[in-house]
Parts: structure tokens; C-alpha cells; sequence
């Protein structure tokens, strides 16, 4: 009994202690938990509140060497002297309490503030190991300190093991960063260099060559352990791929690096991007690594992984250099990491447009016509050719217009008599009849508002089977590919007739307000006047409700063509063979995130396109049927803007709607460049130019 009257009192005179030190007696406090561990040098509570005091002093001293000036040396020294006390005492609690992970946490902390990393290690991963771990209020004053203590033993055991792993994954992040600094500048090969000169001060390029070649050698084997000791680390894993790259780059020119970067790099990425999938750092420099072997359709797909990618995990976590994406938080992290992907899709448009000019004008004409049957393997949505096929042939026209009102399977009007006739009729509640009598005031073809461009028809080929030709116009590549390189998104065909149905409601609404205060006399005044309001909403409505089969096929035809385009560049032996110099390596390491306050310099980078060298006006100055169809096919026509600098919960939503390839209509520059999970918020547009967007004739269609 007199044993645990003792074992009381050290905890009293414990928690007096460190009241004393939360009311600021810093020194105090120290000192009398110090009197009280060489008083109970066996009482783990008395050992473990000197520890923890001490420690608190090492940190206070640190912050004031940090500072700088004359008391910098002394307070380092102090701060020193601290965690000296604090390893000592604690080290002897350990001892005398093996089994408990609140001790072995504080231990593995001041291990770790003494930058004695590896004991660190061991003592969390012993932490995280101990089989039966005891109480950890039992020999911590600090539980029920203030108050009663309420918890559970297997709930205070549970936080402490939960504690545990946090430390634990904090160290390794420490240590990965450490790791991966030290490879990195290994990997520049100064210290080998410096050591070769030291013995041979006239050495020859080659052999300073080939001791940074070394270098970079130790330095990825340097890499690959790390790899295999935090298998669980993205930042490890990339600089894997990192440091590998940077080797083939130290190659012999005569060796073949295409070989080495698929054998040895593009398996080390693959491997990372399937473990991390929410990285965006490692799908960027994937999508680099395509780049660099010419397959240029899986760099676009990692671009899009990347762009569209949710959840996406802070790439501050995983940059190579630990650091080099700045940013206030995450949201601006990653919109600046993302400024990449588009700079990437950018080159790969030029790309493109260089090997279209190389093309033979023979081999050109083979993208100006497309198979019907070709078009199904767009797997877009269930738009059916035959059904197409047949109305042309029944009507002898590509257009029609939609009722608002009623659903997919209803008729398909040809020309706006008939719509406005059914809708009176059908519809008379939304559409006063009395509508029809004010439209005779206008000339009927005024409404018609769909005219005949004849840049697509449909043909037959050699073998009979049906082709859509496209009307050869100046400047095919950007008739062609403009919208596909640039990121345009086609619209299912049943989702546009749905937002065709939208807008025409609301249209049709306002033309019924109008209705209802328009005076009965036709021959007044009143009457004449508001009658341009009423005409002109009438042909917005019209406009809205057009449909012109031609536009969606088209949108389908430029993303097949853009694939066929592709893989010709990828099956050009003069691309799969060309061997990769470091130029080619250094282009793309050179492609970096641009830092917030870099706004300037990154509006010149992603404004530049395949396009903007090219004149979009045709040689009578007018816009070619092809940009004219733009409004009208289905394609969202949206062109490169400023990087977005921020990631919000918009960003959430344009996911969701990207998923069925939708964008908000209604979105304007102010909040859609806050929001980079999808090329629709890149490249979104201003209510300023909203005419290639979402009004003018036929809105998309």
C-alpha cells in the first residue's frame, strides 16, 4: 500500500508540473520535472514528463536559432543539449515500459527532431508492432489532466496506435523527400566529375561524360531501392521513373534509348500510374514519355487521364524535385501541375499539323471522305445511321424541327408550318393559338432560318458502300482536326435534343408572356409595335429547335478522322524508328508547371495552338461552311483560354456532366476557368463570345 501511495503522489506532483508549464513557467516547470525524475528515477511518468518538457524546450530553442543573429549558435546548441536530456530519459522509461506506444511515440518523436531518421523508424515501426500494448493513461500524466478521464483502455490504445501511423507516415515523407534530394543531385554527377578532375585536371569530354553517366547510373539504383522500400509512396515510384529517364538520356548517342525507354521507363511508369491512379504527377510525366516515343494518341489519353482525373491527390506530394509546385493549396497546385497537359496537347496539335503538311496531297484526299460504316465505331451514343439514311431519302433533306413538348419518338417536323400548326393544337395551354394569326403578319420563309451550305453529302465508294464527302475548302487540317486537337466535346445526339428542348421551352415561355399583353386591335399601333419582339423571339425558337442531321455526322467524322490521323503518324516508320536524341528528352522535361504569379508568361504559352499560325478566313473573307457548321453539329467548338488557377466544387459538377460529355450552357469565363477536372472549364468561353457557343442559328446543331 505504501508502494502505490508513492506511485499517486509522482502523479500528482507530474500533472502540477505540467500545469505549471501550460500557465507559461517554461523553466520552472522544467525544473522541477527534472528534480522529480532523479527523485523517482523508476517512475516512468516522472521520466516521461521530463522528456516531454524537455523536448518542448529544444523546440522553443530551435524556433529562436531560426531566426538568426548572435544567440543563433547558442540556441542551437541549446536546442541540442534538449533533445540530448529528452532521448536520455526517455530511452530509460522505454526500458523499464516496453509495451506501451504512447511512450514509443514520444521516443520515435524525439528521435526524429534529433535527425536520427532510421532509430526514428524502427521505434514507430516497433510502435505500430507491439503485440499487447498496455494503457497508454498509465504512465502519461497527461491523461485526465483537466477533468475525469472518460475514454475506454482499448480506446486510448487504438488513438495511440492511429497516432502512431501518422508519425510514421510523416517520417517516411521526410525521408522519401531526403532520399530523393540526395538522388537527385547524385544523379548530376558534380561530385564524380569534381573527383575525375581532381586526379586528371585535363580529362577529356568524353570521360567527363561518362563519369556523369555513372552517376546517373548509382543515382537510379539509388531510386529503385527507394522504390522498394516505400512501395506505397507515388513520390518514390516516380522518381524511379524519373532518375531512369535521366540515365537513358546519359546514354551513348549510339545506343538506341526508343529500346531502353519502352523496355525499362515506360514499365516503370505503367506500373506507377496503375498503383497511383490519382496521380496527376505521374500520368503527366507518362504522357511525356509517350510523347517522346511518338505515340501520340496515348499521350492525348494521358493528357485526358489527367485533366478529367477526380480526387486527384495533391501534387505537392508526389513532385520531383520535393517542392517545385508551389502553390496556397491544393486547388492551385494542381490547376498549376495541369498548365502542363495542356502545353503537352498544344505540341501534340503542332505535331500533327507538321506531319500534315508532309502528307502527299493523294494521301490528304483519303481523310476528306469517311465510311458511314466507319462512323459506327465512334461510340458516341446510339445515333443511327439507317434512320438518318432514310429520312434524307423520304424527305430530301438533312433538317427537321422538334416539338418542346413532346418526347424523342414524336414527329419530326420539316418545315415550321407544321411544328406551329401541332403545337397549337397539341400544346394550346404553352402555345396561344392565337400565335399562328400573328406569325401571318411575317413572310413564312423569314422562319425557315436552316439554308444549305453543301459541305457534306452522302456518296458511294468503289465498292458501293456509303461514304460522307466532305466539300474540299481552303485550309482542310483545321476544317478537320481544329475542334478534336483543341479539345471539342460532341454532345450525344440524344442530349442535345434534350437541351434543344430546354431552351425552346423557355423561349416559348417568354413568347406567351408577350402574347398575353398584346392588344386585340391589329391595325393599332400598339399591335405593329410589338410585333418585331414577338417575330424575333419566333425565329430564336425556330433556330433553337433546328436539327441538322449533317452536323452530327461531321462532329463523328472529326473524331474518327483525328484517330486515323493519329495512328498514321504512329505507324510512320519514319516516326516508330526515328532514334530520340537529348533534345528530344530535354523538350519535354522542359515542360513544367507554371507557378501562380506566372499568369503572363502562362496566357502566351497556352494561347499558342497548331492553329493560331494558320488564317481561319477563306480567300473571299468569309467563314468556311465547315466553321459555319460549328453552331450546328453537336460540337462544343471550345478553343484554348488561360490555365485555370484554381480547382473548386464547380469543377465536381463539370466532372459529372463530362462523364455523359456534357458542359453547363450557361457557365461563363468567371467561374469555368476556376474549374480544371475538364477541358470544357480550359477552354470555356466568355458570355462576351458566346455566339460560337450557344447562340445564332441552330444553337450546337
Amino acid at each position: 500500500m505504501a508502494g502505490a501511495g508513492k506511485t499517486v503522489n509522482v502523479r500528482k506532483a507530474a500533472k502540477a508540473v505540467l500545469l505549471r508549464n501550460c500557465d507559461e513557467h517554461f523553466d520552472e516547470a522544467l525544473a522541477r520535472a527534472e528534480a522529480l525524475a532523479l527523485a523517482h528515477p523508476e517512475s516512468v511518468v516522472a521520466l516521461r514528463v521530463a522528456g516531454d518538457l524537455h523536448l518542448a524546450a529544444a523546440k522553443r530553442a530551435m524556433t529562436v536559432a531560426k531566426l538568426g543573429g548572435d544567440g543563433a549558435l547558442e540556441a542551437a546548441q541549446e536546442a541540442e543539449a534538449h533533445l540530448s536530456s529528452a532521448r536520455h530519459v526517455l530511452s530509460t522509461a522505454k526500458q523499464l515500459v516496453p509495451d506501451c506506444v504512447d511512450l514509443s511515440i514520444a521516443f520515435g518523436y524525439v528521435l526524429s527532431e534529433s535527425k536520427m531518421y532510421s532509430d526514428a523508424e524502427a521505434e514507430y515501426i516497433r510502435a505500430l508492432t507491439i503485440p499487447q500494448p498496455i494503457d497508454p493513461a498509465e504512465h502519461n500524466a497527461t491523461y485526465g489532466l483537466i477533468g475525469r478521464l472518460r475514454s475506454t483502455v482499448s480506446t486510448r490504445v487504438h488513438e495511440a496506435k492511429e497516432r502512431a501511423n501518422l508519425c510514421y507516415n510523416d517520417l517516411t515523407k521526410t525521408l522519401i523527400d531526403i532520399e530523393a534530394n540526395n538522388a537527385l543531385a547524385k544523379s548530376e554527377g558534380t561530385a564524380e566529375v569534381m573527383a575525375l578532375l581532381q586526379k586528371n585536371p585535363e580529362a577529356a569530354a568524353e570521360d567527363i561524360q561518362k563519369a556523369k553517366r555513372h552517376a546517373a547510373m548509382l543515382a537510379r539504383n539509388d531510386a529503385r531501392v527507394i522504390a522498394h522500400r516505400f512501395p506505397k509512396s507515388a513520390r518514390a515510384q516516380y522518381l524511379h521513373g524519373y532518375l531512369d529517364l535521366s540515365l537513358v538520356r546519359r546514354l551513348d548517342p549510339a545506343i538506341d534509348k526508343r529500346a531502353v525507354l519502352q523496355r525499362s521507363t515506360l514499365s516503370i511508369l505503367d506500373r506507377a500510374v496503375f498503383t497511383f491512379p490519382n496521380s496527376v504527377v505521374i500520368a503527366c510525366f507518362r504522357a511525356k514519355l509517350h510523347f517522346i516515343l511518338g505515340d501520340y494518341d496515348a499521350a492525348e489519353s494521358d493528357c485526358y487521364l489527367g485533366i478529367f482525373m477526380r480526387n486527384a491527390d495533391d501534387p505537392a506530394d508526389d513532385c520531383i524535385p520535393p517542392g517545385s509546385i508551389r502553390g496556397q493549396n491544393r486547388d492551385q497546385r494542381l490547376a498549376s501541375h495541369c498548365s502542363q497537359f495542356y502545353e503537352l496537347l498544344n505540341k501534340i496539335g503542332m505535331a500533327a499539323k507538321d506531319y500534315w503538311i508532309s502528307m502527299t496531297e493523294e494521301k490528304r484526299r483519303e481523310f476528306f471522305s469517311v465510311r458511314i460504316d466507319d462512323l459506327l465505331a465512334v461510340k458516341i451514343d446510339q445515333f443511327n445511321m439507317s434512320d438518318v439514311k432514310s429520312f434524307v431519302k423520304k424527305h430530301k433533306s438533312w433538317c427537321f424541327w422538334i416539338c418542346p413538348f413532346c418526347d424523342e419518338h414524336s414527329k419530326r417536323h420539316t418545315n415550321t408550318d407544321s411544328l406551329l400548326s401541332h403545337m397549337c393544337s397539341k400544346h394550346s395551354r404553352a402555345v396561344l393559338p392565337r400565335l399562328q394569326s400573328v406569325l401571318d403578319k411575317q413572310p413564312r420563309s423569314a422562319f425557315y432560318g436552316i439554308t444549305d451550305p453543301g459541305w457534306l453529302t452522302i456518296s458511294q465508294d468503289s465498292d458501293q458502300r456509303d461514304i460522307i464527302v466532305f466539300k474540299e475548302t481552303y485550309n482542310m487540317f483545321e476544317c478537320l482536326f481544329r475542334i478534336p486537337i483543341r479539345g471539342g466535346r460532341t454532345r450525344p445526339f440524344d442530349k442535345s435534343l434534350d437541351y434543344k428542348r430546354s431552351r425552346g421551352t423557355t423561349v416559348l415561355e417568354n413568347i406567351k408572356q408577350k402574347m398575353k399583353i398584346l392588344v386585340t386591335d391589329e391595325d393599332s399601333t400598339e399591335f405593329a409595335e410589338a410585333l418585331p419582339a414577338i417575330h424575333k423571339l419566333w425565329l430564336e425558337f425556330v433556330n433553337i429547335c433546328s436539327v441538322d442531321y449533317r452536323g452530327h455526322i461531321l462532329s463523328r467524322s472529326r473524331l474518327f478522322l483525328w484517330g486515323k490521323l493519329k495512328k498514321c503518324m504512329i505507324d510512320d516508320p519514319k516516326i516508330s524508328a526515328k532514334r530520340i536524341s537529348v533534345a528530344d528528352i530535354d523538350e519535354m522535361l522542359a515542360i513544367v508547371a507554371h507557378n501562380p504569379g506566372d499568369q503572363e508568361k502562362t496566357s502566351k504559352v497556352h494561347k499558342s495552338s497548331p492553329s493560331d499560325h494558320t488564317p481561319k478566313i477563306n480567300e473571299n473573307n468569309q467563314e468556311s461552311d465547315f466553321d459555319a457548321e460549328d453552331k450546328s453539329s453537336g460540337t462544343l467548338n471550345i478553343e484554348l483560354q488561360d490555365p485555370p488557377t484554381s480547382r473548386n466544387e464547380n469543377g465536381k459538377k463539370l466532372v459529372e456532366q463530362v462523364g455523359q460529355l456534357e458542359i453547363d450552357p450557361s457557365s461563363d469565363r468567371s467561374s469555368a476557368t476556376q474549374c480544371i477536372t475538364c477541358l470544357e472549364s480550359q477552354y470555356s468561353m466568355s458570355s462576351e463570345n458566346s455566339d460560337s457557343f450557344m447562340s445564332d442559328s441552330a444553337m450546337y446543331y
